[in-house]
């Protein structure tokens, strides 16, 4: 059985494309300043994320 380390490093391998297009989707949302810009539109992403988890 691999080490947790190499196992990390592996599911994040095999998700990598999942995962940055993840990314790219957060940064495009405008969360600047004032506080709360888009901010249900932030954690509706992240809900989203967190409930495939």
């Amino acid at each position: 059985m691999p080490e947790p380390k190499e196992q990390v490093f592996s599911y994040i391998e095999e998700h990598r494309d999942e995962m940055v297009r993840f990314l790219q989707r957060l940064v495009r949302i405008d969360t600047q300043v004032p506080p709360g810009l888009n901010y249900e539109v932030i954690c509706d992403a992240l809900a989203e994320k967190f409930t495939e988890l």
